[in-house]
Formats: C-alpha cells, structure tokens, sequence
C-alpha cells in the first residue's frame, strides 16, 4: 500500500486505513471503541490479538504501549506513526516468529516512511457525519530536500476527532437485549442494566418475604419512584439504560513533529559504501472516554462485608429496623446495586507522550554484501485520569448512621439513602462518596541494537541464492504507578498492582532463499525458503529456537501455490511475568 491510497481513504490514522484490507480482523481498538480503549488505535491480523501483531517502522520496532489495560502491554499504537510521512505499508501476512520474534506470531506491519522527499506538501481536511457531528479535522505539512549525498525530511502533523454520544442516534439510544417471548422466540426488547437501584436480600429475609406472599420468586426488590412503596423489581421496567451516555465515537486529538535523515559518508572506498541515517519522532496524544455512572456494583468485600452492604440500621432501609414493607420483615441489612446517576458519568482521559530516536549506518562492501547497523531508543508515558468512581470506605460509612455520626466530613452531608429515585443524592453526599480523581501512570521503555547482512551467492540455474543474517539485543522496561486508591482496590475500578519491571533478549537469526526452478513449463518459479531464530531471553521466558520452511510455486504470472511450515512462540510481557491478577 503507497502513500497515494492512503491519502485517497481520507483516513483518520493508518489503523482506519489497514482496516479496509481484508487480512485485518474487523475488530480494531480506535476512536469507535469506547468501554475498553485508552485512546489507542491498533490493528489485529488474523483475529489473533493486538498483541501478536508485530508493528515496525523502516523495519525497526516501535515501544508497545498499554493497549485496554495493565496486561495488555505490547502493542505498537499507530497514533505514534506519523502518517504524513509514510512513504507504502508493507504487510507479512504469514506467522513471523522465527523471522522476527515473539510479537509477530499473526504477521508483520511494516510502516516505510519518506527517506527521501523533494518540496513542501501541506495537506487538510475536515470531516462531519451526515447528521453534522463527530467532527473531525487533520493538518500535515511534509517537507523535504535532498542531494547526490544524502537528504532530509520532516513532518507536522495535527489530527483531531470530536465526541459524539450514543443518545444521538436511533440505533443506539438504547440498550437492547434478545428477551424470549411467549412462543419461544427472542425479540429485541429495550432492556439496560439490573445495577440501577435494585435491592438484594439474603436467603433468609426471601422465606420471610415468602410465607406472606408466595408469589414472590425472586430476592430482588426496588422502591418505586412513584409510591414509595417496596415492591419486586422489575427488570424491563427496573433496568437503567446505559447505552444513551456512552460515547460512540471518543475524542481523540493529536500533534506530531518528525525527521528523518541520512547521508553518504564514503562511497567506492578500499571497504566499500558507508552511509548514516537517523529518525526521530514526538507524539503527543490527548484523549477521552465516558461510560455510564458508577453503581454500588457487586465487586469485591471491604472489611468483610459486601462492597454493597446496606445495615439495618440505615433509616431509609424497607426492610431495617425502620421497617416500611408489606410483609412484615424487620431488621434486616441488605446490598443494593445504586446508579449514582447524580455524579454525571464515569470520565477516563489519557495524556501520553511517545518518543524514538534511531541511529545507524549502512552500506555495502565491495564483495557485494550489504549491512546496516542501528540503534533504536523509544519510551512511552501515560497519564490515565479516571474521574467519578465511588469509594468503597466512604460508602460503607455514609449508609452506617453510627459510622457517618463518627465521622464529622460525613455527619455534614447526613446519612445516605440509596434507595430513593435517581436525584435525590445530594451534591454534597456525592463529593463525600465519589473518589473525585484518580491519576495512574505507565511508562513503557525499549533499547534495541541490531546488526544485519544480507546478500547472494551461487547460481541454480534459476538464479542466485539469497541470504540473510544478523542480530538484535533489545531491552524493555515497564512501570505502573497507580494511584493511592487505585493501588488500595477502593473503588469499582479494581486494584491496580504497582510494577517496576524489565527484560532483556538476545536473538540471533539466519534466512535462506533458494530458486530451485523457473520458466519451465507448469513451472513460472519454484522457491524454496527456510529461516531459523534462536532467544535467549534474561527472565522467566528462557531461550528458545524457532525454524521454518516453505515451498512457493508459481504455476502461472496470475496463479501461485504457497506452504509454509514453522513453529512459533510467545514470550510473556513484562506485566504477566511481574505482577500479580488485578482484583475484581
């Protein structure tokens, strides 16, 4: 793919763009995923995962990035890959273990940017939707100049997307659920969330409730908005519709600043040709996401009790020692799953800065093999703020009136009535519960220094045999820095594990390429291939060697018969070796 059909799509980011070719899962992290995205945008061959989808830049790899979430690390975002600069992609579609390594076990993403461009290219646009939202608006400036010694490119770049919200379309203002009717078949059926102020008693206050109304089958209740009066939740009219205030298209804004370089230091010398090169790329990166309120959702226990817990002693309680049911039940705590809809939604936004840096030498010797040496530096930081979570200790003292009397913050605010119609929380009560904000920081870091030849020798008959050989040392660093509340499990967003961590790997590889045939009839070419790659990995992965061997006969110009044979592996990141399962 050159830089002619990228332009032409009119494509937001090279993500979008790879998603038009049929090799990609239809599945992409981006702009159009809201729950589950921190702003990335990634691409999955094959279906297999980010993560096994190897991306390079001028065959050199890229820092991963935290892709959804703290296990999700390894994954290059194509937000860091200035698309202004991007001369063709190329696309290994088969497994690459053995040619590139752990990561590339779906294929092989190889972005090649301009190392030559002549004059100033300044291109723009804008973008709406047909119902004139979700706008969008990008502007790059390439320019470049260049000599029989060498020449130099730079980039700036300016990409942004604007939100649009659920609600604003027919098709998913509401949540909707295949909900069986009474002839057995499924319909489509409006239908949100039970975590909307739904009561759930214990076993033993159901028989209670039973021997008055036997009627009643299920441990669920609600106070109905209009009577007051608690009665058996219903789920079709009960449920609280989440789908109107999450974001169908998430904001995502972006500016770049990128060079590319090289010049020719010796040429028909005693060694042969020397040439330098380098590459630098800044992207800064803010983007947002929102999802529904917080609820008093069933995650985890705090001091031994229910995230939920509701005692008896609360006033507002039906069921408590203020009792006000119809079935007589008396002091009996309860957990109930509360919307805290008052607090205007869950807010995440990333702040991330990527950089890299390569340096290197290439050439040729007079015997005829080439070479190149390089050194790549990248880092990537993030700043993930999550706002308007509840805490599960403030929580567990605003519902207690003996705790909240204790506590002179929350006797300010008064005790708290989850039971009432979503409203009647008071702001004050709601700063009181809410974890206001909560910033984490991951940092990833990666080195690599790789030294490669390449070359041909013999002759077939078919042509010479080609080869190739080289090696990487490459090292990776990873840091997690959650926030005191997040580290701590206090709120509905887990427990989030600090890490300091880092690996490093050595590999070694060797190709070969053989035209055992061509121009025979039945026969256009008949290649043979066979590569291996040895790991040695300074951490719990270990060492490993990879090897592969395939067949490619070109029967005809237009028709090809293609086996591959090869073994593959993956080494764990850095976050699956070093920490431990977040807490849910």
């Amino acid at each position: 793919y050159n830089s002619d059909e990228l332009l032409n799509t009119s494509a937001r980011s090279l993500a979008e763009f790879l998603q038009l070719t049929p090799e990609y899962s239809r599945y992409a992290l981006g702009t159009g995923t809201n729950n589950g995205n921190n702003g990335v945008k990634m691409v999955d061959l094959r279906g297999l995962g980010h993560k096994r989808t190897l991306v390079l830049i001028n065959g050199r790899r890229q820092v991963g990035s935290f892709v959804g979430g703290s296990l999700d690390l390894g994954a290059v975002d194509l937000n860091t890959i200035p698309m202004g600069m991007v001369e063709r992609v190329e696309v290994l579609k088969d497994g690459a273990s053995t040619t590139y390594g752990s990561d590339a076990i779906a294929g092989v993403v190889n972005v090649i940017t301009y190392k030559r461009f002549e004059g100033v290219r300044l291109t723009g646009g804008m973008g709406t939707s047909s119902e004139s939202d979700a706008d969008s608006q990008n502007i790059t400036l390439t320019m470049g100049t260049s000599s029989d010694k060498g020449g130099v490119v730079m980039g700036l770049e300016w990409h942004n997307q604007e939100e649009l919200l659920a609600e604003n379309r027919k098709f998913s203002e509401f949540a909707t659920w295949p909900v069986r009717d009474e002839n057995g078949r499924f319909q489509t059926t409006n239908q949100g969330s039970s975590n909307s102020r739904k009561i759930n008693v214990n076993a033993d206050t159901l028989a209670q409730i039973q021997s008055v109304d036997p009627s009643i089958t299920s441990a669920r209740f609600i106070v109905d908005a209009d009577t007051g009066e608690v009665r058996p939740y219903n789920g079709l009219t009960d449920s609280y519709n989440y789908s109107a205030v999450n974001a169908l298209m998430t904001p995502n804004e972006r500016y770049q600043l990128s060079a590319n370089g090289d010049y020719e230091i010796l040429s028909n010398s005693a060694v042969g040709s020397i040439n330098s090169f380098a590459e630098l790329s800044y992207t800064k990166r803010t983007s947002a996401q929102r999802l529904a309120p917080d609820a008093s959702f069933t995650v985890t226990e705090y001091q031994g009790l229910p995230n939920e817990f509701v005692p008896a002693s609360n006033p507002f309680n039906s069921f408590g020692d203020n009792p006000d049911n119809p079935y007589g039940v008396s002091g009996e705590s309860v957990q109930i799953n509360r919307r805290f809809v008052e607090s205007g939604g869950r807010l995440f936004s990333q702040n991330v800065d990527t950089f890299r840096l390569v340096a290197g030498f290439d050439g040729e010797f007079n015997n005829g093999i080439n070479w190149d040496f390089s050194y790549v530096y990248a880092d990537n930081s993030e700043i993930y703020e999550t706002k308007f979570y509840h805490r599960f200790d403030r929580w567990a003292t605003i519902v207690d009136p003996d705790l909240c009397a204790a506590d002179a913050d929350c006797a300010e605010v008064g005790v708290l009535n989850p039971f009432g119609d979503f409203g009647s929380i008071s702001p004050q009560q709601m700063s009181y519960l809410s974890a206001n904000s909560l910033k984490d920081q991951y940092d990833t870091n990666m080195t690599s220094l790789q030294l490669n030849f390449n070359g041909e020798f013999g002759d077939l008959g078919s042509g010479a045999i080609g080869w190739a050989a080289g090696m990487e040392f490459r090292n990776e660093k990873a840091e997690i820095k959650p926030d005191e509340f997040s580290s701590e499990g206090l709120t509905t967003g887990g427990a989030l594990d600090p890490l300091k961590g880092r690996q490093g790997v050595d590999e070694y590889y060797a190709e070969i390429l053989m035209p055992l045939l061509s121009d025979l009839p039945g026969v256009r070419t008949l290649d043979v291939e066979a590569a291996v790659r040895y790991s040695d990995y300074d951490s719990s992965a270990g060492d490993t060697t990879n090897w592969r061997l395939g067949v490619d006969w070109g029967i005809t110009d237009s028709f090809r018969l293609r086996s591959v044979y090869s073994t593959g592996f993956r080494a764990p990141n850095l976050v699956e070796q070093f920490t431990q399962a977040s807490t849910f």
